[in-house]
């Protein structure tokens, strides 16, 4: 059964980012604009621009090893490769961009245990099912859940290809399905513990996730529910070892040593989770090959390596990432997969992840261009044919002394597109969009939003998952350079208007802005065009061959002007534009409380709420004005005619009739819209 998004108000949830939303049309430019490399023109353009960085709060760009990055003169500096990032993402925008080339095109996993939309698709993907095992004191039954459809093996790396081997245990009961594993619970081990069987726990206490000497408290919360709650063991981490074992039917009677019973295995604890007591016994290995996952599951090998590569920084707080990854050549290790409906998912706890149906890139819904502005600008490969960029960036380096070091550790949780309720375009009170929808869309760009001042990491006494800030102090300055050639007038315009943006504007650059680390403002920012008559003159050598009337302003306006004449459109007006012109606002910047991430972890946090009510991501007017009553519904752009009205031409059709901008009257009805119409907000 699918899950509608929420219509409750989202200002309870918060997040130090949010999304530029894609525009339905991206500039066109002729193949003959990309072809002036090396060429001299007097209707091309080439020269300098000269411009300065000043840190608003701290700054830290990383050289990689937790330090502030250095030239090769050993001088602090914004590498050239930085500020190049930050000026196309702007261009992007600004120049309506094709986004298609910098997208990644790979599946996502997903794991819904106990909520989120998917829940209901998940459980019977793995055959969830609660199971009668025998009655209680009170004559009771008592169930248990199993998953039908997982099976346990052995992964194996076959000179750098992967197969899975099964085990000698086929089926563990008729009752369980396709289980061919024993699941041990830590409360029955500590009620057995002092028996023969079980003393491998005793002399083995970290392979359990709670204290053996520690009773188990039963509680009933307000849904009747009966919970034990035991006491986490701080020095758990996952783990397999191997391991003999008995059995009755499919309950394990004793686990030992190697060589001390009869059946061989291996003993698997997976990650830790709220309340969660399951150990696993994993039979002995078998001889016949279940899956060749090369030969016939390649995709789900790439995609499970790019999911692995993706959390690997939130696995570090298990204190044991290698558990997570495949084996290395020759060797091998416990594996659950589940083989369905011509797919195959696997990996190292029976609650698997899953992947979705559709690749990100499937919800990029904008026909793409072949040439735009930014590929004119930045270069692009076409084929086989590459396209050279007109820009070169050197690195922004620091203008006088440095007043000290600010280290602090932090958490850098990088936001990721699994969270379908942010990344994803979602209508209120409708099912909800995941990659598992049908004509899903991409809500837009990613942004982080700009912070007054540097705000503290939540408490978290695992060091594991933090890393080092060694910031520069505020004020700090750089200084740097952008070196252009053969550009035409409208080009220029749009790489100064992205590099400076508004008068208002400051921008995000280096690591850790969800913490405010980073906000900095572009200024001095002064264009020198090469005048070709004294460059070139065999005559006479001139050391200052720059034209004197290099006016940056009228080539902003020069390029406004073409898009004006080539769209029929005011870029200023365009939802992007605003969008990103709002976000890095310095007069509008939103109180921290609104930007920052939500309290994981804990089962009653604002994040599980969140993520059980289906709360999709505020409107950027509801961020940055949120006394505003009514925001949602009042800055709606009931104009058929405005500037979005462009997106008429697309081909697609009526596709945006009830997706991400508000940009007609059939939302007005609809509800949820994730951004706002901008233009409405800065009257």
């Amino acid at each position: 059964m699918a899950k509608k998004v929420s219509k409750s108000r989202p200002m309870s949830v918060m997040a130090p980012y949010n999304f530029i939303p894609f525009e339905n049309k991206v500039s066109k430019v002729d193949e003959e604009v990309m072809q002036v490399r090396g060429k001299l023109s007097n209707d091309l353009i080439s020269g300098e621009i000269s411009y300065t960085v000043q840190a608003k709060t701290p700054i830290f760009v990383d050289d990689g090893n937790e330090q502030f990055y250095k030239d090769e003169y050993n001088r602090y500096a914004i590498p050239g490769t930085t500020m190049r990032g930050l000026v196309r993402a702007n261009a992007l925008v600004l120049g309506m961009g094709d986004y298609s080339n910098d997208i990644e095109d790979y599946g996502l996993m997903y794991r819904n245990v106990a909520n989120g939309a998917e829940k209901y698709r998940y459980n019977e993907i793995l055959g969830n099912r609660l199971v009668k095992i025998g009655k209680d004191d009170n004559n009771n039954d008592v169930c248990i859940s199993i998953l039908k459809n997982v099976r346990a093996g052995y992964i194996a790396n076959e000179n750098n290809k992967y197969v899975i081997y099964g085990t000698k245990v086929e089926q563990v009961s008729k009752a369980t399905g396709k289980v061919n594993y024993y699941v041990l619970n830590e409360k029955n081990i500590q009620t057995q513990k002092s028996e023969k069987g079980f003393k491998f726990f005793k002399k083995h206490p970290d392979f359990l996730q709670h204290n053996l000497e520690r009773e188990f408290v039963k509680s009933v919360d307000r849904r009747d529910r009966v919970h034990y709650n035991g006491t986490k063991n701080k020095s758990y981490k996952p783990f397999y070892v191997e391991i003999t074992y008995e059995n009755k039917d499919r309950v394990i009677t004793a686990v030992g040593e190697k060589g001390e019973y009869s059946h061989k295995g291996y003993l698997m604890g997976t990650g830790p989770m709220n309340e969660k007591k399951a150990l696993y016994v994993i039979p002995e290995i078998s001889e016949k090959m279940a899956v060749d996952i090369n030969y016939t599951y390649k995709q789900s090998l790439v995609d499970f390596k790019r999911d692995l590569e993706a959390r690997r920084n939130s696995l570090k707080r298990y204190q044991c990432t290698s558990f997570f990854e495949l084996p290395k050549k020759g060797k091998i290790k416990p594996v659950f997969y589940i083989e369905l409906d011509g797919k195959l998912y696997f990996g190292f706890t029976p609650r698997l992840r899953l992947f979705y149906d559709y690749a990100i890139k499937e919800g990029y819904r904008v026909d793409s261009s072949k040439f735009d502005y930014v590929k004119s600008i930045f270069g692009c490969i076409d084929g086989k044919v590459g396209y050279k960029s007109k820009v070169s960036f050197s690195d922004a380096v620091v203008m006088g002394d440095v007043n000290g070091i600010i280290s602090k550790k932090v958490i850098l949780g990088e936001p990721k597109p699994t969270s379908y309720l942010d990344y994803l375009v979602q209508n209120e009170g409708k099912v909800t969009n995941t990659y598992n929808s049908k004509g899903f869309e991409l809500r837009g760009a990613k942004k982080f939003w700009l912070h007054r001042d540097v705000v503290e990491s939540k408490s978290n006494d695992n060091d594991n998952v933090k890393s080092l800030i060694n910031a520069l102090p505020k004020d700090t300055k750089f200084e740097g350079k952008i070196r252009f050639q053969n550009m035409t007038e409208a080009e220029l315009g749009l790489l100064i208007w992205s590099l400076r943006l508004e008068e208002e504007s400051e921008v995000n650059i280096g690591k850790a802005k969800a913490y405010g680390f980073g906000r900095c403002k572009v200024e001095d920012v002064v264009v020198n065009c090469y005048d070709l008559k004294k460059a070139y003159n065999t005559e006479k050598f001139d050391l200052d061959p720059f034209d004197e009337n290099c006016d940056k302003d009228n080539y902003i306006l020069a390029y406004k002007a073409e898009v004006k004449n080539k769209y029929n459109i005011e870029i200023d007006e365009l939802e992007s534009v605003q969008a990103l012109m709002l976000m890095t606002d310095s007069t509008k910047i939103p109180n921290n409380e609104l930007t920052r991430y939500m309290e994981l972890g804990k089962k009653d946090s604002g994040y599980r709420m969140r993520i059980n009510e289906l709360i999709p991501l505020p409107l950027l007017s509801e961020v940055v004005y949120p006394n505003d009553s009514g925001t949602r519904k009042s800055h709606h752009n009931n104009n058929p005619s405005a500037p979005s009205g462009m997106n008429k031409s697309n081909s697609k059709g009526n596709r945006r009739s009830n997706d991400r901008g508000g940009y007609n009257k059939k939302q007005e009805s609809t509800g949820y819209t994730p951004f706002a119409n901008i233009k409405d907000i800065l009257k």
